[in-house]
């Protein structure tokens, strides 16, 4: 099993032309984002409370099981 913190994910996505691309271009800009937290309601509560411009807390929740799934291979 990986190691990584979802802003390493993230990391990953940034540059696809989808809404999983934008919010991860949202992430990796955002200085204050908690990049080392792997922690779901950790960066959930982030987000409540730093909402990003064209992006729902919905492609937060699917890229965090995609996050998941991608930490196992």
């Amino acid at each position: 099993m990986k190691s990584y913190s979802f802003y390493q994910f993230m990391k990953t996505k940034v540059g696809e032309k989808s809404e999983s691309g934008v919010f991860a271009t949202h992430v990796v800009n955002d200085l204050d984002f908690p990049k080392f937290s792997t922690d779901y309601n950790n960066i959930s509560d982030y987000l409540e409370k730093t909402p990003y411009d064209g992006a729902s807390l919905h492609t937060f929740d699917t890229l965090f099981e995609e996050y998941e799934n991608w930490l196992k291979y």
